[in-house]
């Protein structure tokens, strides 16, 4: 697999997702496991859905296979001033940020 792909847990559930649509629709915080626990309740994910595809969210690395990101400043995470847009070069300068 390449660079950034996407590993085959593609049928996953994202639960954060549907919990913070809940949570806008209604205003109700739940966790991620009463999230999994209603949606089986309701009938709209099945036991088999319920155990292999509404597992809580651990991250993305799961889902893909390139090592972590890192930060600017940080081995392998450089920027070059030249890659930055002037627009936003003008709104780095006096943050104490240093460029190339």
């Amino acid at each position: 697999m390449g660079r950034g792909s996407l590993s085959s847990k593609s049928n996953n559930i994202n639960l954060v997702y549907i919990r913070a649509a809940i949570e806008a629709a209604t205003g109700v915080k739940l966790t991620q496991e009463q999230v999994r626990q209603y949606l089986l309740e309701e009938g709209l994910i099945s036991p088999y859905q319920y155990k292999h595809h509404a597992t809580e969210f651990r991250g993305y690395s799961e889902y893909y296979d390139h090592a972590e990101a890192v930060r600017p400043g940080q081995e392998g995470g450089e920027i070059e001033v030249q890659d930055v847009p002037e627009c936003l070069r003008e709104r780095v300068r006096g943050t104490g940020v240093q460029g190339n």
